[in-house]
């Protein structure tokens, strides 16, 4: 089930990223599910003798081997959205503006890379209120 990992890179048509982003949401909150429907570590229901133990180890690594490719996914949905906020943020800027030089005496704006995150990070509730939807979603 676990294997290595490739990064692979391809190009889509804008107006199909948000289903891609809804399949990868998908998959990762499957995988988170089926940690807690599936048999495996639970401290509550086993005994001592059952904690330390080889099939423990085993289910330990299971879960976390299942919850690092929730992970990944989650990664992937992280830069295809990062990156379409890039390309909408330039799109949206002028093409020829000239460089803002700042006013002597006020505080230099943050560097660009900072910003960046910022603008990232403002959206992130956005992101989490669309995945607690799909969460709530019938299948």
């Amino acid at each position: 089930m676990f294997s290595e990992r490739v990064n692979i890179q391809y190009s889509v048509d804008v107006d199909e990223l948000p289903a891609e982003v809804k399949r990868l949401l998908v998959r990762a909150n499957e995988l988170i599910k089926s940690l807690h429907t599936s048999s495996g570590p639970s401290a509550g229901t086993t005994v001592d003798s059952d904690v330390m133990s080889v099939a423990m180890l085993q289910d330990i690594d299971r879960h976390r081997r299942q919850l690092a490719a929730a992970d990944y996914i989650l990664n992937d949905v992280m830069n295809i959205v990062s990156g379409y906020l890039e390309f909408k943020a330039k799109a949206m800027l002028p093409e020829s503006a000239p460089p803002e030089q700042p006013m002597p005496g006020l505080e230099e704006e943050p560097p660009p890379q900072e910003l960046h995150a910022n603008m990232l990070f403002k959206d992130l509730n956005g992101l989490q209120e669309k995945v607690d939807k799909l969460n709530k979603q019938p299948k």
